[in-house]
């Protein structure tokens, strides 16, 4: 099977991206008990079919998105990556451009809302020494757009000294390489 991540094809990556979708809500419908991983990969595979998808299906799907992880971490804790998950949803509502938020209120009313502070609660709690170069990464960003540079150039710093594994890692010290 190939790498997802590595896929050229659109047409292939979202075939892949609807199939995982079937698995997961059946995984989650007929579930006796809750699964944290099954609502992890729920809200995952969602935010992917709103990228294939546009803008409209990204904002309907974001209340769902944000519904699956916080049961998730309902039911673990523990999770890092879950709580990692949930900072970029509040990080991107928090840092949604004015037109987009103009067009989610029109078009839904109240479109998604967060703040920067909610995004940085949970990237702090999904921190841990060398989680992942991202969540580092993110903090960064929230620290440096609540002003507080220090604190964000430190973060970058951080990021980009962790080992380069995954093609995230690369593109994390790609996009710290550009700030600096």
């Amino acid at each position: 099977m190939p790498n997802f991540y590595n896929l050229q094809d659109v047409g292939e990556k979202k075939r892949f991206i609807y199939e995982a979708y079937d698995v997961i809500k059946k995984a989650i419908d007929k579930s006796e008990k809750d699964c944290a991983n099954a609502h992890k990969w729920y809200g995952i595979i969602l935010n992917y079919i709103g990228e294939f998808e546009g803008y409209r299906q990204q904002i309907l799907n974001s209340y769902e998105i944000r519904k699956h992880f916080e049961k998730a971490l309902a039911i673990n804790d523990k999770d890092p990556t879950t709580w990692h998950l949930l900072g970029v949803w509040h990080f991107a509502c928090a840092d949604l451009s004015y037109p987009l938020r103009l067009i989610a209120k029109t078009i839904f009313g109240t479109p998604p809302l967060s703040t920067f502070e909610s995004a940085l609660e949970y990237f702090e709690k999904a921190e841990s020494p060398n989680f992942y170069s991202r969540n580092t990464w993110y903090l960064a960003e929230v620290y440096e757009r609540l002003g507080r540079y220090d604190e964000a150039k430190a973060f970058y710093l951080a990021a980009f000294k962790m080992p380069i594994i995954t093609i995230d890692d690369i593109e994390v010290h790609r996009m710290v390489d550009l700030k600096y």
